[in-house]
């Protein structure tokens, strides 16, 4: 399938026979009538067979994939906070999934069992296949995805390590900036009762009249960076601090402290191995 031929009327969906449609609707139950997208995917999954790209057998396993590649392709451009910082290599979605096909086929292959058990259990949600970063301090690149189905990838995802930082507790101010390990992200999110929180982000969360910083293993340990916010966001809030600068001895016995008070819009605590002498 070559690149002229896959861009051939794409300012526009195929023009869908009612048959082709019915046979669709028929054969995977899915609603093609609304979600432009939709259409597209089956366009191209028409021509993929066209041109020998796939089998009849395989085109809802590229009706998913085309829609799991545009949904990245759109959410890092025009989705929430979290997902524009992700970086997305890709812009055409019918040539990413040709690059996936041709360029990573034991993906292709895992691609299809999901799709094959997805369709056996009744399309349930959680067994949907979907494209997953093996890296997820790296973009969306032919590189660094997999196929994981939306269970596995929501549970792989809230399944690293965490620190849970208590910066501030208003009933016991001397017991502030202590932190506990936790072996997932839902485990910690659940010991100050939020069900669902962005970490790394260098906000504070208040819980029962403490404030927390969440963080994962990775930026608790320097080995990545605090996720990097709009800088055009004004809606961003913003915290302040102070540097001691000084300490000076009055006539009067008293001790004054001279201090430079600063803004910042995140925070992160990084705990550093010892170091050997």
């Amino acid at each position: 399938m070559n690149e002229s031929r896959q861009n051939t009327g794409r300012g526009r969906p195929r023009i869908l026979s009612e048959k082709e449609i019915k046979r669709w609707q028929d054969t995977y139950g899915e609603d093609i009538q609304i979600v432009d997208y939709k259409k597209r995917a089956i366009k191209y999954s028409l021509i993929a067979r066209e041109c020998g790209l796939i089998s009849k057998d395989e085109e809802f396993a590229y009706f998913l994939l085309y829609g799991s590649v545009n949904s990245r392709i759109n959410n890092t451009k025009h989705g929430d906070e979290y997902y524009r910082r992700v970086p997305c290599e890709w812009t055409i979605p019918e040539e990413t999934v040709e690059q996936i096909i041709k360029c990573k086929p034991e993906m292709w292959l895992e691609w299809k069992r999901l799709t094959a058990i997805y369709l056996e259990k009744g399309r349930p949600r959680g067994l949907r296949p979907s494209i997953d970063r093996t890296d997820e301090t790296e973009g969306y690149t032919l590189a660094n995805i997999a196929a994981l189905s939306q269970h596995d990838n929501t549970k792989r995802a809230t399944a690293q390590p965490h620190f849970l930082i208590k910066m501030y507790d208003s009933r016991n101010p001397e017991s502030s900036r202590t932190f506990r390990k936790y072996d997932t992200k839902r485990e910690a999110l659940e010991a100050i009762g939020l069900s669902q929180t962005e970490s790394d982000s260098g906000n504070y969360y208040e819980a029962d009249g403490c404030v927390y910083l969440l963080q994962s293993s990775a930026l608790t340990h320097g080995e990545k960076e605090l996720i990097q916010k709009e800088d055009d966001d004004d809606k961003e809030k913003t915290y302040r601090g102070s540097i001691l600068i000084a300490t000076l001895e009055l006539g009067d016995g008293r001790i004054a402290t001279i201090s430079k008070e600063f803004t910042y819009t995140q925070s992160a605590v990084i705990i550093k191995e010892p170091i050997e002498e």
